[in-house]
């Protein structure tokens, strides 16, 4: 079952990894555990959720939009209603806190506002993926945004950001 699970969201990771848009040319990504995922204690399932992370940046080592900030659906757990989200840093210099709303387009407008902050994740060096997730309060919650992912227009999926505002560390 947890194998079928597995298969299910590397399927969902493949037919999704393009929904940022244009792709990076440049150097290519590295993985960094976020520091709230680095503090908990280590369980098979968080283990092999990092490798499948590292796993899936190695393979599309070039994702993410060129000179900036962008991100990319990772996968979904039925079992405790998240959505995962890979972080992606182009923007020459390390990130130290950003905010932005992820906005999804279905007739109306859809927003998820969003903060992840030096003291939550950690500060993300250039050319590096991060990870974070979205919890839902139940499962239509958790569906219709799965059903926002599936829209797509051109094979994109119609869905951008928003009011987004960089803090970097280098400043």
């Amino acid at each position: 079952m947890k194998k079928r699970i597995l298969f299910t969201c590397l399927a969902v990771i493949l037919l999704f990894s393009g929904c940022t848009g244009s792709r990076s040319s440049g150097q290519e990504l590295t993985f960094m555990v976020p520091r709230n995922w680095a503090e908990l204690d280590s369980t098979p399932a968080l283990e092999e959720t990092i490798r499948e992370l590292e796993r899936m940046v190695r393979a599309n080592p070039h994702m993410g939009e060129v000179n900036e900030f962008s991100i990319d659906f990772a996968g979904s757990r039925r079992a405790d209603l998240t959505i995962t989200w890979l972080a992606i840093n182009r923007t020459g210099r390390s990130i130290e806190n950003i905010s932005f709303a992820i906005m999804f387009t279905r007739g109306e407008l859809y927003s998820i506002p969003i903060e992840l902050t030096e003291a939550f994740i950690g500060i993300i060096p250039d050319q590096t993926a991060t990870v974070f997730t979205l919890s839902f309060p139940n499962e239509d919650a958790f569906d219709y945004l799965l059903a926002l992912l599936g829209d797509t227009e051109g094979g994109t999926a119609n869905m951008y950001l928003d009011n987004l505002s960089i803090a970097f560390a280098d400043e």
